[in-house]
């Protein structure tokens, strides 16, 4: 009972239907006041015996005898005071107050959030993010619809905040290349160095750099976007992962870091090229943050549903408040965090940005969790293919 009184138009129609029963009740009162009052008027004008008489009759059951008829044929007078004309017009006025009370309140009941959503939208819209609507007391639709609006314009103000992170991160990540090429160029011209190919494979390197950023801002767009398209084919997951792994292990020897893998057969349905590239931003990532820890672990696993990826390091972790940020801006503020950082290794901050989303556009989902001994644990799940 209690769940259909929620609805806000049960609850108008019962308003309405007891507003309708109250004006019947008050009807048929007015009517029943008015006759009483009528009949003891024309009770005090008849004669002593009379009166005695007709008292008489209606005891006995004989109200409306001949006798009766006669005595009240001659002398029943109306009032117009007390006709049916004056119990229509008292019941209309009572009624009409009544109404007009009650369509007041049902009126300030129902506009009264709407108003509120619309004085929070127009500032909204004026650019005042953190305008929320008056939250009203009770339950149902209309209190839904505040609480739910105030969270979507939460929602809105925390978007707005991570679109200027991202484009302030986004900026500080171009912003590095391009001053190092402009400074050894206008030093190239003003003959400070010399233009040796060592200076220019540096340059060089600063140019691919650059290219690298541009094209992760592309690929991150178009997947954001459910633009960027997809290749997709059969094959075993547990393979490719493998596979990717031996083509880092010079990298990973150089960095005196010791890789594991434990797999077993995943059959998935995917875009190998964009596997690839989420396999190398993880490594990446590694590499770049978690070097520290000399331990990259790769365990493919599957259950019903999912094949399911984990890239593991023993590096320092991602801070709590970061885990669930998978946005440009998080992995500019992890190198602002991580005390120790691999310089070497070459990375966009775009990375894991870019696996949160191809692993979105793919059908899977990303966690991001500390290890309870050290480091942090990626998992990725993708749709198992039935026949896997």
């Amino acid at each position: 009972m209690a769940r259909v009184l929620k609805h806000t138009w049960v609850r108008l129609g019962i308003y309405v239907t007891l507003v309708i029963v109250l004006t019947v009740t008050v009807l048929m009162t007015s009517f029943w006041g008015l006759q009483a009052l009528q009949q003891r008027e024309f009770l005090g004008r008849l004669p002593a015996n009379l009166r005695t008489e007709l008292q008489a009759l209606d005891r006995s059951g004989n109200e409306f005898s001949l006798r009766a008829v006669q005595i009240y044929n001659q002398y029943w007078r109306d009032n117009p005071w007390y006709g049916d004309t004056a119990a229509v017009l008292l019941t209309l006025i009572i009624c009409a107050t009544l109404a007009s009370i009650v369509s007041f309140w049902l009126a300030r009941v129902v506009t009264r959030p709407m108003s509120s959503m619309a004085e929070a939208a127009m500032r909204i819209a004026g650019g005042d993010l953190t305008a929320r609507a008056e939250r009203v007391a009770g339950t149902g639709e209309l209190v839904d619809l505040v609480v739910h609006f105030n969270q979507m314009a939460t929602s809105l103000e925390a978007l707005e905040h991570e679109r200027k992170e991202t484009a302030a991160a986004i900026a500080h990540e171009l912003r590095t290349p391009l001053t190092i090429l402009q400074g050894r160029l206008h030093a190239l011209c003003d003959q400070v160095i010399e233009g040796t190919p060592t200076e220019y494979q540096k340059l060089l390197d600063q140019v691919v750099h650059l290219g690298r950023l541009v094209e992760d801002l592309r690929v991150l767009s178009l997947s954001e976007a459910g633009r960027l398209s997809l290749q997709c084919a059969r094959f075993d997951l547990a393979a490719l992962a493998e596979d990717h792994l031996q083509a880092y292990a010079a990298l990973t020897q150089q960095r005196g870091i010791q890789t594991e893998l434990q797999a077993e057969l995943a059959v998935v349905t995917a875009d190998p090229d964009r596997i690839r590239q989420i396999l190398s931003n993880l490594f990446d990532n590694v590499l770049r943050y978690a070097a520290s820890g000399g331990l990259l672990r790769v365990v493919v696993t599957k259950d019903a549903r999912w094949a399911i990826l984990q890239v593991c390091d023993a590096g320092p972790g991602l801070p709590t408040r970061l885990q669930n940020r998978m946005t440009v801006s998080t992995y500019h503020e992890r190198t602002t965090l991580t005390s120790k950082i691999d310089h070497q290794a070459d990375g966009s901050g775009l990375g894991l940005a870019i696996v949160r989303s191809l692993v979105q556009q793919h059908g899977g989902y990303l966690e991001v969790q500390n290890s309870p001994t050290a480091g942090t644990v990626f998992t990725i799940s993708l749709p198992l293919t039935e026949s896997g």
